[in-house]
């Protein structure tokens, strides 16, 4: 439900910022900035509504802790990656990594995560598996190359799957 006294706010709130981007409080400037905030507030109210944001919550202690796991996990493949690279050992091949995360959302933090790491590029994510481009493959079989890339965000994600 649209409370218009919170939406009337909340849209001249907007249209001054965007009057202050502007550097002008111009009757054209102004206008416009009401249109776009207007819409702008309609849209959120309509579609992002508490419904919407509450599927994408993190637990707490998830929160907290992913970050810093994401970047110990930057770090141990930037080296890696160097190491790789500076001995010509580069051998690019997509590999099929499984997942076992039941949660859209929570996969698509992990494929997210999996291109912010030197060396992988997520290229697709499915229902049960992520395609990865990896610099230099190490493993043979998709069980080693999920405890290598992605099991480390799984495994911390899956303390907070409310849908598994």
């Amino acid at each position: 439900m649209i409370n218009l006294k919170r939406a009337f706010y909340l849209t001249a709130f907007c249209t001054f910022f965007w009057c202050v981007l502007h550097e002008s409080f111009t009757p054209d400037i102004i206008i416009s900035g009401f249109f776009l905030s207007a819409f702008v507030v309609f849209f959120h109210q309509r579609f992002l509504s508490l419904s919407n944001f509450l599927s994408y919550q993190l637990p707490l202690s998830v929160l907290i802790r992913y970050p810093f796991l994401l970047l110990s996990q930057i770090i141990k493949a930037s080296l890696q990656t160097a190491g790789i690279v500076l001995k010509n050992q580069v051998h690019p091949a997509i590999v099929i990594v499984p997942s076992y995360l039941q949660s859209e959302w929570y996969r698509t933090i992990v494929a997210n995560s999996i291109t912010l790491t030197p060396g992988t590029v997520s290229v697709d994510v499915t229902r049960n598996h992520y395609i990865v481009l990896w610099i230099a493959p190490e493993g043979q079989t998709a069980e080693d190359y999920y405890q290598q890339i992605a099991g480390p965000f799984e495994k911390l994600l899956m303390k907070g799957d409310t849908d598994a």
